[in-house]
């Protein structure tokens, strides 16, 4: 090895995972199993997270799948990216904690706002806003 590999090469290399993107819909019909003709097959059961981060210049929420019935598999549903700049200014009753690094005020109603909104948006785009209200 030469002089910079040695310097350059110098610890175990990550390891980064990669998530499958799919809708729920088409996971439902997709059945693991056995593909024989007398095989009994067990319903998939999908486990559904969505992850919301709010940062200084943006906010996501992602949401994903999680195959339980196989080597527990993970898809990504839906990514959604709104910029933090976008938050609604305070209304004159609320107690400002903070700025953007814009210099956009934060009250903690503006941001969960900004968070509900952002939610919903990411679960409206993959149709399953009628489950969420249902079960709210």
């Amino acid at each position: 090895m030469s002089f910079l590999g040695k310097i350059f090469n110098k610890g175990p290399k990550p390891i980064i995972a990669k998530s499958h993107e799919g809708n729920l819909d088409s996971l439902r019909a997709n059945r693991a199993g056995p593909q024989s003709p007398g095989a009994v097959k067990k319903p998939d059961v999908f486990y559904v997270t969505a992850s919301v981060e709010l940062g200084n210049t943006t906010t996501k929420c992602i949401v994903m799948a999680t195959n339980l019935n196989t080597k527990s598999e993970c898809y990504l549903l839906n990514k959604t990216v709104k910029m933090t700049r976008d938050i609604r200014p305070p209304k004159p009753n609320e107690e400002v904690f903070g700025k953007t690094v814009w210099g956009i005020e934060l009250s903690k109603e503006a941001v969960a706002d900004l968070i509900k909104d952002t939610v919903l948006e990411s679960l409206k785009k993959l149709m399953l806003i009628k489950i969420m209200i249902w079960i709210l």
